[in-house]
């Protein structure tokens, strides 16, 4: 199935512009949200957005 451009990085930055302190209150919830849509993706690691998602994603697994 082809999306338009755009589609799956929009629940990324919807993740990625919430307040950090919401983000920290809630971690497994964020990871448990954020960790599947990040698996969507095969390609596009390059972009702003996926290298945010890669790094939070990283932060919130130490």
């Amino acid at each position: 199935m082809i999306l338009p451009h755009g589609l799956k990085t929009n629940p990324i930055r919807v993740r990625l512009r919430e307040p950090l302190s919401i983000q920290l209150a809630a971690e497994g919830e964020a990871r448990d949200l954020l960790a599947p849509i990040y698996g969507w993706f095969t390609e596009g690691f390059d972009t702003l957005y996926l290298k945010e998602a890669k790094a939070l994603l990283e932060e919130l697994a130490a």
